[in-house]
């Protein structure tokens, strides 16, 4: 049997919700009328490290932002820059 497959959209935090904004990526793409639609995450919580539950939320936002905005984390560096904004105290002084 395969591995059972985890649908990180329905375990992300009800603070944590996708929204739809408007994407023009040209002026001849405009012209043409097109309006492509995009979900754009939203910012993620921050993180202090106080308990079990707020470091499962802050993960599931992150890899939720990860899996809907592919092409701007690439590689882990950029993962752990963008996610080293969000913490605060004991985690970010370690």
């Amino acid at each position: 049997m395969g591995e059972p497959t985890l649908n990180l959209l329905a375990l992300a935090p009800t603070a944590y919700v996708p929204t739809l904004v408007s994407s023009k990526r040209s002026a001849g793409e405009e012209l043409r009328g097109s309006n492509e639609k995009r979900l754009r995450p939203e910012r993620l919580p921050q993180y202090r490290g106080k308990n079990l539950k707020e470091y499962q939320n802050f993960i599931r936002s992150a890899e939720t932002t990860f899996r809907l905005t592919p092409n701007s984390f690439r590689t882990d560096d950029n993962k752990i820059l963008f996610t080293m904004q969000y913490l605060e105290g004991e985690p970010k002084d370690a």
